[in-house]
């Protein structure tokens, strides 16, 4: 196991430059899905699986955000 000391720190930007903290603060919960852009078999599966929920949730303070790895 690492100490927290021990990871380094990730700034995550959007598409727009703003940065994630500055995004999630809107949120009390949020899922988090890496995957790649040129990916054509399981990650549209996964990010329809990620709008199924979203929908059926329908809650403003959960986030959903997909981190790309490309």
């Amino acid at each position: 196991l690492y100490s927290k000391n021990y990871l380094p720190t990730v700034l995550l930007k959007n598409t727009e430059g703003k940065n994630f903290e500055e995004i999630s603060e809107n949120y009390t919960q949020f899922f988090i899905y890496f995957g790649y852009m040129k990916c054509s078999s399981l990650c549209p599966i996964s990010l329809g699986v990620m709008k199924q929920l979203s929908d059926m949730i329908q809650d403003d303070q959960l986030g959903f955000f997909f981190i790309n790895l490309d």
